[in-house]
């Protein structure tokens, strides 16, 4: 089996609540996240991309560093059209 370095990953924690009820929260950031993950980021990296979410925070990562950049350059713009944003302090 190859060895592969990952790197970056991030864990934003919404500054702006979504809606009290979690299974709304769920409904919402797969919309936001999920799906534009698996439609838009992962077909253009060049290696593996993986999304593991967890309520309202997740974790990303990566096969190559460029990858990873390119997630975190389009995540601020992505999730700035519903008016969202990351909390730096929680973001690596």
């Amino acid at each position: 089996m190859e060895q592969v370095e990952t790197y970056g990953y991030f864990t934003p924690c919404f500054a702006r609540s979504l809606i009290g009820k979690m299974g709304t929260h769920s409904v919402y950031l797969h919309y936001v996240l999920d799906i534009w993950f698996q439609r838009r980021i992962r077909r253009q990296c060049r290696g593996e991309a993986y999304l593991f979410r967890f309520a309202d925070d997740f974790l990303a990562g990566f096969q190559y560093q460029t990858d990873a950049e390119f997630f975190r350059d389009s995540l601020g713009d992505r999730l700035g059209k519903f008016h969202l944003e990351l909390a730096e302090e929680k973001t690596r």
